[in-house]
């Protein structure tokens, strides 16, 4: 779809005055944009984007609101169920498909241009996408890797994966020699801390995906006969193999890895630059296993997503067109430490593309990224994995423990909705500009 310019969108607006919408000729455009107030560079790029933005458009108003990490989402859900959802806001890639499935958002593919939309990367769109429409995007996107330290892989006689994927085999004995060289035997931090159930539940889902497995069946939104299914059983039988042999750490210990006490450890590509300042070339990303179907990665994603409610979804499509910019996502790419959006940029980032330290990232970020099954409350989902985990290093059986996990996950509340049931979506308000109508 061809779209009218911001600029003829306004003129429009300001044309039409009280008749047309309300608004007084000299009265400016309101946007309202919601993020997560966070502190350092990524909080001072989005102050200065806005910034530029609003500088562009002298007729339009950008009202960002920052709000505390710790109240973001209870206050944009609370927002969104009395009708006071921005125009924008960023939200983690985990609480989208519930977002959508509402019906208080807007599509974004028919508001954005084509060659944009196609050089987005597939784990990206996968992630910003419900039934295969595209509720979300953002910049960035972080693939979790394992961060090997060669001097103990070396040390062990492990030769690694020259490509993208560590057969479950291989992996299983790597584990056990770097365990024979290591004082403790603990040599794999997977992310499986008490306090992070989100990491939790996505680094799971991903070895469970490398398996053909789920953690909750894509049709039924239940987590019994997916997470306790035969596929599934093989990831739990190895971890359960690995957690009794006490070769994965259990807590969470940063600085673990960057100090030699672990030889893997699960982390974004903003691990790089600074763990390379403890150890030098030592370090290098690594698939996680694979149990058949190819190494998945959990993601950590945000993305902006658009209230079905705005009267102004051409202006929402500037600003998103704006931050997908090469300028703008390199930036992005800077302050965050992440794999940017589009396939363009990333074959031009030296540390990215076919050779550079950090190819792997680009490998995994080109493959169907994950899914998360809409009204699942995953930090509670993620608690019940734990108690799984818990059994497992206890020596259950682990199509017993898994059982025992499905039941408990199902009995958390409403299950997520079946992906077939189709989303009535809200009227739209017909609006002069693109994307109007």
């Amino acid at each position: 779809m061809r779209r009218i310019g911001l600029g003829i969108l306004l003129a429009a607006v300001l044309l039409a005055g009280p008749w047309g919408c309300g608004r007084s000729p000299r009265q400016p455009l309101a946007f309202s944009l919601w993020a997560p107030a966070v502190e350092g560079p990524a909080r001072q790029l989005l102050l200065k984007q806005v910034a530029h933005f609003q500088s562009k458009h002298p007729d339009l108003r950008v009202g960002l609101r920052l709000v505390p990490a710790a109240e973001y989402m209870p206050r944009l859900e609370g927002a969104m169920a009395t009708g006071r959802m921005p125009d924008l806001a960023l939200v983690p890639a985990w609480a989208l498909p519930r977002l959508a499935a509402s019906g208080a958002l807007r599509p974004l593919a028919p508001l954005l241009h084509l060659q944009l939309l196609s050089d987005v990367l597939p784990s990206v769109r996968d992630q910003g996408s419900l039934r295969k429409i595209l509720y979300g995007l953002g910049p960035v996107t972080f693939p979790q890797v394992l961060w090997a330290n060669r001097a103990l892989l070396d040390r062990a006689g492990i030769r690694p994966p020259a490509g993208a994927d560590w057969p479950v085999a291989d992996f299983d004995r790597a584990l056990a020699a770097l365990a024979a060289r290591d004082p403790d035997g603990v040599v794999l931090d997977l992310g499986l801390g008490r306090d992070r159930p989100l990491l939790l539940a996505a680094t799971l889902a991903a070895l469970l995906r490398s398996a053909g497995a789920n953690l909750l069946d894509p049709v039924t939104g239940r987590a019994r006969g997916a997470l306790d299914g035969p596929r599934a059983l093989a990831v739990w039988r190895r971890l359960r193999h690995w957690l009794m042999a006490g070769w994965v750490q259990r807590s969470t210990e940063p600085g673990a890895f960057a100090a030699g006490r672990v030889a893997l450890s699960l982390g974004s590509p903003a691990r790089y630059d600074r763990d390379r300042k403890t150890l030098g070339d030592s370090i290098r990303p690594l698939p996680l296993p694979d149990f058949g179907q190819g190494s998945r990665s959990p993601e950590r994603t945000w993305l902006w997503i658009l209230s079905a409610r705005t009267p102004w979804p051409g202006v929402a499509a500037e600003w998103l067109e704006y931050l997908l910019s090469p300028r703008e996502l390199v930036k992005a790419m800077q302050v965050s430490g992440g794999v940017p959006a589009r396939r363009r940029i990333l074959e031009q980032t030296p540390r990215f593309r076919p050779g550079g330290p950090l190819a792997l990232f680009g490998t995994l970020a080109a493959r169907p990224g994950p899914t998360w099954p809409q009204r699942a409350d995953w930090r509670r989902i993620g608690a019940r994995l734990q108690l799984l985990l818990d059994r497992l290093a206890g020596g259950a059986d682990p199509a017993a423990a898994a059982r025992t996990a499905a039941r408990a996950i199902d009995g958390t509340g409403r299950p997520a909705e079946p992906a077939s049931v189709p989303v009535q979506p809200q009227r739209q308000k017909t609006t002069p500009g693109k994307g109007g109508g």
